[in-house]
């Protein structure tokens, strides 16, 4: 039976050789590397869509808009935006109606692209553990029923929260894009297109590091979900945080290599708790979540107590 799941996870993956994947994900050389990559990719197709739209919105905003306020250029903190800029940004360019409406965009995409890639890692994982494992068909989710209510709570709050601060960042590099212009000289509103055409806020690179920090972030919140079902059982030892192993691994993930945790017990990961790679929920800053490729490992009992020594 665990040779049959072996070959069905292997027919899944290689029954998508023909799609295009993300290599920073399937160099990950996991299980469910090669179905995650593809969603990565395809994700950040998505996400760069997103990105070229709103790039859009703002810049017919900008065209409608009423020439900016004349901005002093002896100002010495040019980080302290005066009244009159910020008034005419919000009144004419970002707008309540326009920020809740990109939010909105974030928000959907997340939700959807967060469940797909849980219940397909999740599957996967259950295909590939040393025991088996019965599925309950009545559940909301049938094979899936490691979904629960708690975690769709999680992956509406975390998509919200998301959202928010994405196009929180994309609202303040737009101000400030459109302040320095103003201030550097002449204002026109294809120097400022083409400033934002050119930035990183939206470009392909953002599109691409959202799409990887999110996917994994859902890959690793999928395996967790589905691990909880062993360790409820009383099958666990406990986890161990791994690194990537190579070069661009980050120092305090290095130092986290081969740390053991009970199954429900954070991981110390830079002074930073952490239940797994790119957890976020017990406070984790950016710098250990984005585009992070730490994988975590199973403890088993009857199996793996020699690792423990």
């Amino acid at each position: 039976m665990k040779a049959d799941k072996s070959d069905v996870s292997q027919a899944k993956s290689s029954s998508k050789t023909n799609l295009k994947s993300d290599p920073f994900v399937t160099e990950m050389n996991e299980p469910w590397s090669a179905d995650v990559g593809i969603i990565a990719e395809q994700a950040y197709l998505a996400f760069l869509d997103v990105l070229k739209e709103q790039r859009q919105i703002i810049s017919k905003r900008l065209k409608k808009a009423p020439k900016p306020p004349i901005i002093a250029q002896n100002r010495i903190d040019l980080s302290d935006y005066p009244e009159e800029f910020n008034d005419w940004v919000k009144e004419y360019i970002l707008n309540d109606e326009t920020l809740k409406a990109m939010t909105i965009d974030w928000k959907d995409l997340f939700n959807e692209w967060i469940l797909g890639t849980i219940m397909t890692v999740g599957e996967i994982n259950y295909l590939n553990v040393p025991v088996e494992i019965p599925f309950d068909p009545s559940g909301k989710f049938g094979k899936y029923d490691f979904i629960d209510d708690h975690l769709l709570t999680w992956i509406q709050g975390h998509a919200e929260a998301t959202s928010i601060e994405i196009v929180g960042v994309s609202a303040d590099k737009v101000r400030k894009l459109i302040y320095d212009t103003i201030s550097d000289g002449p204002y026109s509103i294809d120097k400022v297109q083409e400033t934002l055409q050119r930035d990183y806020v939206f470009s392909d690179d953002r599109a691409r590091t959202i799409a990887r920090t999110e996917i994994l972030t859902a890959q690793t919140t999928g395996q967790f979900a589905s691990d909880m079902k062993f360790a409820d059982e009383g099958l666990l030892l406990g986890k161990i945080w791994q690194d990537s192993n190579d070069d661009r691994v980050r120092e305090s993930h290095q130092d986290a290599h081969n740390q053991f945790k009970e199954f429900y017990e954070p991981f110390n990961v830079g002074g930073e708790l952490m239940m797994y790679p790119r957890d976020s929920e017990m406070g984790a800053s950016a710098g250990n979540v984005i585009q992070c490729r730490c994988t975590y490992r199973l403890l088993w009992k009857d199996k793996d107590e020699d690792k423990l020594k």
